[in-house]
């Protein structure tokens, strides 16, 4: 079983447009970056928080420095699902909104946190 040991990188879906596979495609590309990584032989893993639902969207900071960025508490929430996928040894978890939106997946039931 992989030890999971991962950097915080934050990747968008459905901003600021949403679209009808947002979940889909996150959950895809996360499939494929794990299949990668396995395929490397690199010994890299992956872990990640997988949420759906509105957030704030947009420039962020001063007029003379831009950050396209999110904000909300369910970027929050990722955050934290994200760092618990150590404790549960799992390359990622998501939220129950997430499991609706892209049924199409294999979800194992971890806890209720």
């Amino acid at each position: 079983m992989a030890k999971y040991n991962c950097d915080a990188v934050m990747a968008l879906f459905g901003v600021p447009i949403k679209g009808t596979t947002n979940t889909a495609n996150a959950k895809s590309a996360l499939l494929n970056i794990t299949v990668g990584l396995e395929k490397m032989g690199s010994g890299l893993s992956v872990c990640v928080g997988i949420t759906t639902d509105i957030v704030v969207a947009g420039n962020l900071d001063s007029s003379k420095r831009m950050n396209y960025s999110v904000i909300g508490d369910i970027v929050n929430l990722s955050a934290r699902l994200e760092s618990i996928t150590r404790l549960y040894n799992a390359s990622n978890i998501v939220n129950e909104a997430s499991r609706n939106d892209a049924p199409n997946f294999a979800y194992p039931e971890l806890d209720i946190v």
